[in-house]
């Protein structure tokens, strides 16, 4: 608990200094959204079975403060999880490993703000308090093969958070009222250090590998509000209750 306060603290104090330099208040936002990834250079080991890429999810909370008409200051919370032989289970993987932290960086924005949609390049550095040793262990699972059958087997693993990783990342927002905004991201990120690595044997003898370096992407989906926030128009208002009433009519007879 103590290191995530430090972290917010840094994360909030690294904003308010680059927000200082801005020559005129811009406005600002706040967004929430989710995100899906695979981790990247699972690497093959000779005798091992390959095993595919695991998959990976974060949840975000973040702010933009501009500091110009195109140039937006982010910052925030990300919670991500990554899955360990996901190819196994109906879940993320047999083992879930999360990762907690604070996010800076900066957006630029290539059309202005008034335009519906509005795309963006930027970088952001994503830092982590979890899982920063070796977390290391040997357990027996229930697993689900590729086939479809049921079996026994044993895992161990070794895993390594990377404390920081930077990303990255293109994007667009799309006005969906005045102040509120759809938006999409595809980013890529570096891990600075970290592992996982594990083995699967199975009851029959067969045996599978993992060893992935902590670099993965990531699509994420968000809802964001600018602020000050503009009342809605008369025909935004209706498109919406057109909208509406279109799925709900189209519900009804079904």
């Amino acid at each position: 608990m103590r290191r995530i306060k430090s972290c917010i603290c840094v994360c909030w104090l690294f904003i308010s200094a680059l927000s200082a330099y801005a020559q005129k208040e811009r406005g600002w936002s706040l967004e929430a959204g989710f995100g899906v990834g695979t981790m990247l250079e699972n690497k093959y080991e000779d005798g091992k079975n390959y095993v595919g890429e695991d998959e990976t999810r974060s949840f975000y909370v973040s702010g933009d403060y501009y500091a110009t008409s195109r140039l937006a200051i982010s910052g925030g919370l990300t919670f991500e999880q990554q899955g360990v032989f996901g190819e196994f289970t109906d879940d993320l993987g047999l083992k879930t490993v999360n990762m907690f932290g604070v996010h800076g960086g900066v957006k630029y924005y290539f059309f202005p703000r008034k335009w519906i949609f509005q795309p963006y390049v930027g970088a952001m550095l994503y830092t982590n308090v979890l899982n920063l040793g070796n977390w290391t262990g040997t357990c027996n699972m229930d697993v689900r093969r590729v086939y479809g059958s049921d079996a026994m087997g044993k895992m161990t693993y070794d895993v390594s958070c990377p404390a920081f990783s930077v990303s990255p990342h293109i994007g667009m927002d799309v006005h969906l009222f005045s102040s509120v905004s759809l938006c999409l991201r595809c980013d890529y990120r570096f891990g600075l250090w970290g592992h996982t690595r594990s083995t699967l044997i199975l009851t029959d003898g067969n045996k599978f590998c993992i060893d992935e370096r902590n670099e993965r992407s990531c699509f994420s989906l968000g809802l964001k509000v600018d602020f000050p926030a503009k009342p809605v128009s008369e025909s935004a208002r209706n498109n919406l209750l057109l909208i509406l009433g279109g799925i709900i009519s189209s519900k009804a007879e079904r």
